[in-house]
């Protein structure tokens, strides 16, 4: 699904579709990031297992997500630190504040329902404000 006035792209991967047994690419997932960044869309990648699993919780965030509405519980914060999930890219958090990325990880191999595929990797940013650490939770 596209979103063209908000520049946001969604997909759903089914499990299998996207598993290692159909696909091997270690950077698969990341390089459709990558290309859709490049066309100045963010993308969005939903797992099947993870819709069956958290329908409520996804439509919450895509709902918050369309309507830019800033809810903290839709980010991973661990103390000064926010832990951004490349396939759910949503860096929006990251514009209210002054950070600094301090980690990027690459593709690994994840387990999704019964199936394992290859996940987009992780950067994770240091929060500062104004030249001093803040915490957010």
């Amino acid at each position: 699904m596209v979103l063209e006035d908000i520049k946001i792209c969604i997909e759903v991967n089914g499990d299998y579709w996207h598993s290692i047994k159909v696909n091997d690419d270690q950077y698969y997932h990341l390089n459709k990031l990558n290309m859709c960044l490049l066309k100045g869309y963010k993308l969005i990648q939903i797992k099947e297992n993870d819709w069956n699993l958290n329908k409520d919780i996804i439509k919450r965030k895509i709902f918050n997500y369309i309507n830019n509405i800033i809810d903290y519980n839709d980010f991973n914060i661990k103390g000064d630190k926010i832990i951004i999930d490349l396939s759910w890219y949503d860096d929006r958090i990251l514009e209210q504040y002054k950070f600094e990325e301090i980690e990027a990880t690459l593709p690994e191999i994840i387990s999704v329902g019964k199936e394992k595929q290859w996940n987009c990797g992780y950067k994770i940013y240091k929060i500062t404000m104004h030249g001093e650490e803040m915490y957010l939770d």
